[in-house]
């Protein structure tokens, strides 16, 4: 039922929409007719009719805003059509780009993850990521979890994988 209403009111949207741009449009073309015989004329006369232009052009808008609310749907379906291709394609030249992005940030992530540097907890200093042992103050870099094999930082009491507790 409420379908059937819907499109009732669509159709009458239409009709009413297209009287109104009819009515509208005679109103102003008489409005504008009637001031240029004004000016174009011999004898000096004011134009009697002109206020249709200004009660027309507003008729007129009326009628096209029911209309594009009856095709609302048509207009909507016909925008997507039109516009779903373009950015299917657009994506599809995108999509090279997003890799290449996404690539890139893997790198960095795994990067990040490998740490070639790790820091000393005792004097701070930086050594090579596969040192156990500072180089600079000789103190060990960190442990190794006795449950999972989990490199650990020195000062950590659990593992941070498994949740192990650590040995001193």
């Amino acid at each position: 039922m409420n379908e059937q209403q819907h499109n009732e009111t669509k159709k009458k949207l239409r009709i009413i929409g297209i009287i109104l741009i009819i009515v509208g449009g005679i109103c102003a073309i008489t409005g504008f007719v009637d001031f240029s015989l004004a000016m174009n004329s011999e004898e000096v006369r004011m134009p009697t009719l002109f206020f249709l232009i200004f009660i027309g052009s507003p008729i007129m808008v009326a009628g096209l805003i029911c209309i594009i609310f009856g095709f609302k749907k048509e207009i909507g379906t016909y925008i997507k059509n039109e516009s779903v291709p373009v950015i299917n394609e657009a994506a599809g030249e995108l999509k090279p780009a997003i890799k290449s992005v996404v690539s890139a940030v893997k790198e960095g992530l795994n990067g990040e993850e490998k740490q070639s540097d790790r820091v000393c907890s005792h004097c701070g200093k930086s050594n090579d990521g596969d040192h156990a042992f500072c180089s600079f103050c000789g103190k060990p870099l960190g442990k190794t979890c006795p449950v999972c094999g989990a490199q650990q930082e020195y000062g950590d009491a659990f593992c941070g994988k498994c949740g192990a507790k650590l040995e001193n």
